[in-house]
């Protein structure tokens, strides 16, 4: 049955396959790839722009230092390119910012394996480990005081305890069962 079903599915999509071609209005329907070659002459226009835009920018450079030239003394003492050199410092500004980051990386001072750590300890805990206690149990340690987490109720035992005898759950089967085994065993 399930290999009918699998050779019926398979037969509709080879049959309902020519019904997937694309229709003449979609765009791509009929693309038609083409190859674009350089225009030698549009290439050449624009390198011409570019000798005489340089040119442009020469003649005015000349122009503003002749202009500083001839201005009064105290004008004379900044720098003609002031504009210039702060916008190449810019320019550079990531560049610095990143040789920065390398250095503070590089030279900070790290924590040494040994250092106390920032957060407040409480009075008479210590970090080292006690034989056989997980990093579970050396929190509930320190959120305890430094009491053994054995110690420590949690809630739901509280609860539990804080009820009269009369309300609470009466013994599992399984319980009964642990208990009979103890006793005979």
């Amino acid at each position: 049955m399930k290999n009918r079903f699998i050779q019926a599915a398979i037969t509709a999509l080879v049959l309902a396959s020519p019904l997937a071609s694309a229709d003449a209005q979609y765009p791509a329907a009929d693309f038609q790839p083409q190859i674009i070659f350089q225009d030698k002459d549009l290439i050449a226009k624009h390198a011409k722009d570019a000798v005489e835009r340089a040119a442009a920018l020469n003649a005015l450079a000349a122009k503003a230092s002749q202009a500083a030239a001839v201005a009064e003394p105290a004008a004379a003492a900044e720098p003609a390119g002031g504009a210039a050199a702060s916008g190449a410092w810019v320019d550079n500004l990531p560049v610095m910012l990143m040789a920065l980051a390398l250095f503070g990386f590089a030279f900070w001072p790290r924590k040494q394996a040994g250092a106390p750590a920032s957060a407040p300890m409480l009075a008479g805990t210590s970090l080292q480990p006690v034989s056989g206690e997980t990093g579970v149990a050396r929190y509930l340690r320190m959120q305890n005081g430094g009491a053994p987490a054995a110690a420590r109720q949690t809630k739901v035992e509280l609860y539990l305890n804080s009820l009269p005898p009369s309300t609470k759950v009466a013994e599992t089967g399984v319980a009964k069962y642990l208990k009979a085994l103890g006793k005979t065993g």
